[in-house]
C-alpha cells in the first residue's frame, strides 16, 4: 500500500489555486487543503467555489485553530468541507473546547505541527491520540519523533516535506500513512509535474499493508532493541532506568515489551494470576511486591498462564518460587528472590499505575527491555530517541572492537587511542 497524497495550496489568487487544483486532483490526489493564505484573501467564499468545482476531494481548511469560535467552525462546516487544522501550539483547554465544536459540526479534526518546535510535538502527546490526524514537517534524522507518535496512537500520521527528493519521500512513505506537499504561487514545477514525480517516486515504495503503523513503528524497535544490549542503554541515557536487585532468572534471555504494573502485598498470587488474564500478547508484568523476600507472589500457575497468554516476560520485585519449572519452560523471569514459602491470598492490590522500585520510576506502557546484565525500564515518551542513540553507539563501537581483537601487541599509545574513541561515542550518543 502506497502512501496517500495531501496537497496544500499555498496561493493568495483564487484563479490561480482553482487552475492548479484541478492539475493536482486530475493526478489522483486524496486531500485538497486551502491554505490559510487563501483563506485570508478571499475569505470562506473560496471554500464554497472549490467544493462546487470539485465536489468528491476530500477538502481540507488551513484554519490552524488556536482560539476556537463557534461561528467560524459552523461557517466552515456549510461549505461541506471535510476537515479542518488546529494548531499544534493550542493548550488543552482550547484543544477539548475546538474538538467539540469540530464534533458537532460533523468535521474531522487535523492536530497540525507544521512550523512547531520538536518540544511542542513532545508536550502535545497527550493531545494526539483525541485527533483524527497529525500533520508534521518532516526533519531529517528525526525519525524518532515520527516512530514514537505512530507507536503511541492509532491516530494517522501525515508528514509534510519541504523536499521532493525522492530519497526524503522514500523515508516519509516508510514513516507515514500520508504525505503532504506544499504547492506555492509562482513555483518551478506544474501541478502536474510535481503530482506525476510524487506518483513516481511512491510507487517505488510500499509502506506496510497488514498491520497498523502503530504495530510496525513498534515492531522496528523491538528490532533495533534485539541488536543493542542493556549496557548501551545505560550508557546513552544517564538517568536511573536499571533495576537494581531484580535479577534474570535464565541466562542468555532477551526480553524487550511495554510494562503492565501491578502492586500486590507480598505473597498475593492470586491477582497476579488474575491479572495476566487481562493484559496484551508481547507485554511484560512488572509485579511490585515491595522487594521482600519471603511469601512467592509468583509460582507455577503464573507461568503456566503467562506463557498461554503469550507474554513476554515477568519483573517480579519480590519473591519467586517454582524455579525449576519456571526454567524448564523457558519462561523469561527477573526477580529479587527465590522461595520455596508458598503464596497467600492477601487480596490487596493495585493495576495499572506508577511504580517506584528502588530508584527506578516504572509508569503504565513504558519499555522494559532485559538481557543477562538485568532489566532497564526507558520511558515511553523517549523510547525512540534512547533506542536509536543506543544503536548508534554500539554500530561505532563495532570498528573499535575489531581493531582491539586484531592487535597482537598491546602498546600505551594504541589502547589510548582505542580508550579516547570509545568513550568519545558515549559523548556522542548521551542524551
Amino acid at each position: 500500500m502506497t502512501a496517500r497524497l495531501y496537497i496544500g495550496l499555498d496561493f493568495l489568487h483564487l484563479e490561480n489555486a482553482l487552475f492548479y487544483a484541478e492539475q493536482c486532483i486530475a493526478g489522483g490526489i486524496e486531500y485538497l487543503e486551502i491554505g490559510s493564505l487563501l483563506l485570508k484573501n478571499t475569505g470562506f467564499n473560496s471554500v464554497r467555489i472549490f467544493k462546487e468545482r470539485f465536489p468528491s476531494i476530500k477538502m481540507v481548511c488551513d484554519l490552524k485553530i488556536i482560539q476556537p469560535q463557534a461561528l467560524e467552525i459552523e461557517s466552515i462546516a456549510r461549505a461541506q468541507v471535510f476537515a479542518v487544522t488546529i494548531s499544534g501550539a493550542i493548550s488543552e483547554k482550547n484543544f477539548q473546547s475546538c474538538l467539540s465544536m469540530i464534533k458537532q459540526n460533523s468535521l474531522k479534526a487535523y492536530l497540525d505541527f507544521r512550523g512547531c518546535a520538536l518540544s511542542v510535538i513532545q508536550n502535545a502527546m497527550p493531545l494526539i491520540s483525541q485527533a483524527d490526524a497529525i500533520i508534521v514537517d518532516f526533519i531529517p534524522r528525526s525519525h524518532a519523533i515520527f516512530q514514537q507518535i505512530a507507536s503511541m496512537t492509532d491516530t494517522p500520521l501525515f508528514i509534510h516535506s519541504f523536499s521532493l527528493e525522492e530519497n526524503d519521500i522514500k523515508n516519509i512513505s516508510n514513516l507515514a500513512s500520508t504525505l503532504v506537499v506544499s504547492i506555492e504561487e509562482g513555483t518551478g514545477l506544474s501541478a502536474k509535474e510535481t503530482i506525476s514525480k510524487l506518483k513516481s517516486t511512491l510507487s517505488k515504495t510500499e509502506t506496510q499493508a497488514e498491520i497498523s503503523q502503530k504495530e510496525y513503528n513498534e515492531e522496528t524497535l523491538r528490532d533495533k532493541i534485539r541488536q543493542i544490549s542493556t549496557v548501551h542503554i545505560c550508557e546513552v541515557y544517564r538517568k536511573p532506568v536499571f533495576l537494581e536487585k531484580v535479577y534474570p532468572l535464565h541466562r542468555f534471555t532477551k526480553i524487550v515489551g511495554r510494562a503492565y504494573t501491578l502492586r500486590v502485598w507480598p505473597g498475593e498470587q492470586k491477582q497476579v494470576v488474575k491479572y495476566l488474564l487481562e493484559i496484551p500478547e508481547k507485554s511484560i508484568l512488572v509485579v511490585d511486591a515491595g522487594g521482600f523476600q519471603g511469601n512467592a507472589v509468583w509460582s507455577y500457575l503464573a507461568t503456566e498462564i503467562a506463557i498461554k497468554r503469550k507474554i513476554s516476560g515477568a519483573v517480579v520485585y519480590g519473591s519467586v518460587s517454582d524455579v525449576p519449572h519456571l526454567r524448564q519452560k523457558g519462561f523469561p523471569c527477573y526477580a529479587s528472590y527465590l522461595t520455596a514459602i508458598p503464596g497467600q491470598e492477601e487480596g490487596t492490590f493495585s493495576c495499572n499505575i506508577p511504580l517506584t522500585l528502588g530508584n527506578v520510576s516504572i509508569n503504565p506502557g513504558d519499555w522494559m527491555i532485559g538481557d543477562d546484565n538485568g532489566i532497564v525500564c526507558i520511558p515511553a515518551l523517549q523510547a525512540f530517541s534512547i533506542v536509536d542513540n543506543a544503536f548508534e553507539l554500539a554500530r561505532s563501537r563495532e570498528p573499535i572492537l575489531e581493531e582491539l581483537a586484531a592487535i597482537e601487541t598491546l602498546t600505551k599509545e594504541n589502547i589510548e587511542n582505542i580508550l579516547t574513541r570509545y568513550y568519545q561515542g558515549i559523548q556522542d550518543f548521551s542524551i
